[in-house]
């Protein structure tokens, strides 16, 4: 790895720390669990910090055995991430700027997407990925291009 890539590389870890930071002073300032969900969420999905667009919250129902869409930020169409990139390109808000002003406060309509994926719910199938992962907490890469669709996935 060349010194210009280890730089960048730092670079972008002290950028995710800063916006961490960031998020955890915002985060301390309320009780509202539903606020604290949206802090968290827009601040992954902020400017180009983690490189994230849409961010969703996904809550387990054990005794339904599923998993049930809480809450989702970003954009629900291409068009629309454009336009947002846009506006955030424009303002000279930090996130913690953002997260602090009255634009956030009131960005609490329920969005298309955020809309989608309250009425998802995803069956935890006993040994297939998912259920995996939640069950040892290890994460997995899965290639959907091969066999994508097939009972082994």
């Amino acid at each position: 790895m060349s010194a210009d890539d280890q730089i960048k590389n730092y670079q972008d870890l002290l950028r995710q720390y800063n916006i961490l930071n960031q998020l955890s002073r915002t985060v301390s300032s309320t009780l509202d669990l539903n606020k604290i969900l949206r802090i968290i969420l827009t601040g992954v999905t902020f400017g180009d910090g983690f490189g994230f667009n849409r961010a969703f919250l996904f809550l387990i129902d054990r005794e339904e055995k599923k998993l049930l869409g809480r809450m989702a930020i970003g954009p629900s169409s291409n068009e629309e991430a454009w336009k947002v990139w846009g506006e955030i390109q424009q303002s000279s808000f930090s996130l913690e700027e953002y997260l602090n002003s009255e634009k956030f406060d009131t960005q609490t309509r329920v969005s298309l997407l955020d809309d989608r994926i309250k009425k998802l719910k995803i069956p935890l199938v006993k040994g297939k990925v998912l259920s995996l992962c939640l069950e040892d907490g290890i994460p997995r890469n899965v290639d959907l291009s091969a066999g994508y669709g097939s009972d082994d996935s």
